[in-house]
């Protein structure tokens, strides 16, 4: 895992992603199956996709709190200010934004079909 020398090691990008090989693996392997099975795979790709992130955000939530438990408050505004001024961070915000608005029109799509 790489460090970033800014925000330190860069834990959460690679626990997403085995999260999200290893929910597509047991789905598939029907041990975390759907109740509704799904039509193809694109859809359990994206659902497990949809469900590694919520599990991610839910564990660096927990895994921030716990690194900075204990911390002044300047020091969460200064790892704040930090990740604010990342300009690799920022590219990956847009990005974000940018898929965000990209399903939210695709799933308005689906329902004016």
């Amino acid at each position: 895992m790489g460090t970033h020398p800014h925000t330190g090691p860069c834990h959460c990008r690679c626990f997403g992603r085995v999260i999200t090989v290893g929910s597509l693996t047991l789905r598939k392997l029907n041990i975390l199956a759907p109740k509704v099975l799904p039509s193809s795979f694109t859809t359990t790709l994206l659902r497990s996709i949809g469900v590694s992130t919520v599990y991610t955000a839910g564990v660096a939530a927990i895994a921030t709190a716990l690194r900075m438990h204990g911390r002044k408050e300047i020091e969460w505004q200064e790892r704040s200010w930090r990740l604010l001024e990342n300009k690799g961070q920022v590219e990956c915000d847009d990005f974000m934004y940018g898929g965000m608005a990209l399903g939210l029109l695709g799933g308005v799509g689906k329902k004016l079909l």
